[in-house]
């Protein structure tokens, strides 16, 4: 009955701010617009993802997470202060929610008080030159009390107003989260949640990002990156424990200052080349990374983790003649022709990219291989990778399971056949060495028990969970 009175004239109208006022989200927004944005990414990454903040045991522990990562940028970079305060107010005006606005403006903005976990800065920013910056706020000061993450939104507002206020008051939000508030409000609404879902990583660049969340996988660019890629630049340029030490130290720089490059060439892939295709193959998580800034970011942490590398090889003496100027000048200009490549292959029909994809693989080790020359057992290494891959790329083109194909197996076979062949042309020592040899066999037999190991794995998780699937079922 009490949802069916009139409520006072001036009785509260609560609303909350995010996806409710606004169409988006006021902490993805500050955080993503914290500049320099490099810093703002890893604070994001430490802070949000890093850390389990679900074992606080809080049922909303994201909230407590926000505000961490909120608080963090606050203390590391306090001019962002002034910069979410220019910003904030031209966010607000493109991202306000028409639809709610409306009716907030029928109840009157006198009446308005909006009631959001957010932070009071945050949101206060964005309200500034609007119709409601003269509104009342409760939201999440610089310094709470930490029962405030444990609370819904009826003990907020219990704190400023009586229970006979939030009896007649009206609210209106997108979350069921406040299911407290609108029991006890006279009438309260639970509307669509207004705008698309964002996040600040969608839009703060780190090396891989893209590749892993909306390319591929995370599990898939770890494997790729850290187990094949990584080690088989280390292994063909190694020829003693002690190089292949050194090379595990800076090689890895020098892959991601690569991938930094390749994955402008992914991201136009999906943006670009895709539109040629009759049937692109794009995940959804593609299309939430529009507003990703791929450039110039991924160049400056390419310039950045290419000159680290080249630092590490210098120190390791195994720059050669070449010296850290020359490597620096050559990597830059690799870093270009492999950008360059990408830019042709991106705008090729997809039926004439055969021919390009072998180049864009080989270009994950060459410029390595420039400054560092491989062994000939190193070569023969890498040319089965590139081989390998071609051959799933050519039965991917043309209709073929490429899926079907064991590529462990088949770089395998690529390199004994390469290496059987070597080693009757020119004495061993000259190949690269036993210790070499014997590294590169270890590693590539090792790929091949990564597909039985994880089928085994598979297998053991799919009798763990028989038992409770049939406790479920009965």
């Amino acid at each position: 009955m009490r949802a069916a009175q009139t409520p006072p004239a001036r009785s509260p109208y609560f609303a909350d701010f995010d996806h409710t006022l606004l169409a988006g989200n006021s902490t993805e927004l500050f955080i993503a617009a914290c500049k320099p944005s490099f810093l703002a990414a890893l604070v994001e990454l430490l802070v949000r993802r890093c850390i389990p903040w679900r074992w606080t045991g809080l049922p909303q522990w994201f909230r407590l997470r926000d505000y961490a990562c909120c608080l963090c940028l606050i203390l590391l970079m306090p001019w962002n202060l002034l910069i979410w305060r220019r910003v904030a107010p031209g966010l607000f005006a493109r991202l306000e929610s028409r639809m709610v606005t409306e009716r907030l403006r029928r109840a009157g903005a006198g009446r308005v008080v909006i009631v959001s976990f957010g932070m009071a800065f945050v949101i206060r920013a964005m309200l500034r030159g609007s119709a409601w910056q003269d509104c009342r706020l409760i939201a999440t000061p610089l310094l709470p009390a930490l029962g405030r993450f444990r609370a819904g939104k009826l003990h907020l507002v219990e704190g400023h107003f009586s229970a006979a206020e939030i009896a007649h008051a009206d609210f209106i939000t997108d979350s069921r989260d406040d299911a407290d508030l609108l029991q006890a409000a006279g009438r309260g609404e639970l509307i669509a949640p207004q705008g698309p879902a964002i996040s600040a990583r969608e839009r703060l660049y780190l090396p891989l990002r893209y590749t892993a969340a909306a390319k591929y996988t995370r599990s898939y660019v770890l494997d790729q990156i850290l187990l094949v890629d990584i080690l088989l630049v280390a292994l063909s340029i190694s020829v003693t424990p002690g190089e292949l030490l050194a090379a595990l130290g800076f090689v890895p720089f020098l892959t991601i200052s690569l991938m930094g490059v390749y994955e402008i060439g992914y991201y136009e892939n999906d943006m670009v080349a895709a539109r040629r295709e009759a049937a692109p193959t794009l995940k959804p998580a593609a299309a939430r990374y529009r507003d990703f800034p791929i450039e110039p970011d991924a160049w400056l942490w390419s310039l950045a983790t290419g000159a680290l590398g080249l630092a590490g090889a210098h120190w390791a003496g195994m720059l050669g003649s070449i010296g850290l100027a020359g490597g620096a000048l050559g990597w830059v200009a690799m870093l270009l022709v492999l950008r360059a490549v990408f830019y042709v292959y991106n705008r090729r029909p997809p039926g004439s990219r055969i021919l390009l994809y072998p180049v864009l693989n080989a270009i994950k080790f060459g410029p390595i291989f420039f400054l560092m020359e491989p062994t000939k057992f190193g070569v023969v290494l890498a040319f089965s990778q590139v081989a390998m891959m071609w051959v799933i790329y050519i039965t991917y083109r043309y209709g073929g399971s490429h899926n079907e194909i064991r590529k462990d197996n088949l770089r395998f076979m690529l390199f004994g056949i390469g290496a059987a062949l070597l080693a009757s042309s020119a004495p061993f020592a000259s190949l690269g060495g036993l210790f070499q040899l014997g590294a590169i066999l270890a590693w590539l037999t090792l790929r091949l028990c990564k597909a039985p190991a994880l089928a085994l794995l598979r297998g053991r998780r799919r009798q763990a969970a028989g038992p409770l699937a049939a406790q479920s079922r009965a």
